[in-house]
């Protein structure tokens, strides 16, 4: 009883799956193949982000498609902005290690044009803290970094509606040193406001 998740490479090249539990009830949420690469190493959903300027990151699949539906309805949105995944609450990769991570991956859509992310990741304490370090991240290879957020602090864009996903990504706020302080501080409430 669960779903599997095919994970493509930025060139569109099936590299692994992932199997996520439907039930509820599985003692592992997700299962994954032990002779494949890990789906850490990758952006789901990266390969269609080839050539746009934006991108809407988020912690996963489920995720991914619930952005996805609210930007396809979105007509000025839809052509130039695509969701990606983590597979988590963290982004993969170091600038000093040279190899195939999301890092790596970002690296390669800023080639294709991509200029601006915008982490939509959930709202938890620790969640918060992997945000500011992955905009950071992202912000020291010259990418411009936006943080959304919902309104309520446990709210996840894969139970959300599309007009709650909308709003959150035109409430997105510049990452900013000032930014990540309040987020220490604060927490969701720095970014939900």
């Amino acid at each position: 009883m669960r779903i599997l998740i095919p994970i493509y490479d930025l060139a569109g090249n099936l590299c692994t799956f992932q199997g996520r539990d439907i039930t509820g009830s599985a003692d592992k949420k997700y299962l994954f193949p032990s002779t494949l690469p890990a789906s850490g190493r990758f952006l789901y959903n990266g390969h269609n982000a080839m050539g746009k300027s934006t991108v809407v990151l988020l912690e996963g699949v489920f995720d991914v498609f619930a952005v996805k539906r609210a930007l396809f309805n979105e007509d000025s949105l839809r052509d130039y902005v695509e969701p990606v995944g983590t597979f988590g609450m963290h982004l993969s990769g170091d600038l000093s290690v040279e190899g195939q991570d999301q890092i790596g991956g970002f690296l390669a859509l800023k080639e294709t044009g991509l200029k601006n992310v915008i982490l939509l990741w959930d709202s938890e304490k620790q969640a918060v803290r992997n945000t500011v370090k992955a905009a950071k991240k992202l912000r020291s290879i010259g990418l411009n970094v936006k943080i959304a957020a919902f309104e309520n602090e446990n709210q996840d864009a894969g139970g959300s509606t599309d007009a709650e996903i909308l709003k959150a990504y035109y409430t997105s706020k510049p990452f900013t040193d000032r930014l990540a302080l309040e987020m220490t501080i604060k927490g969701h409430k720095a970014i939900s406001k």
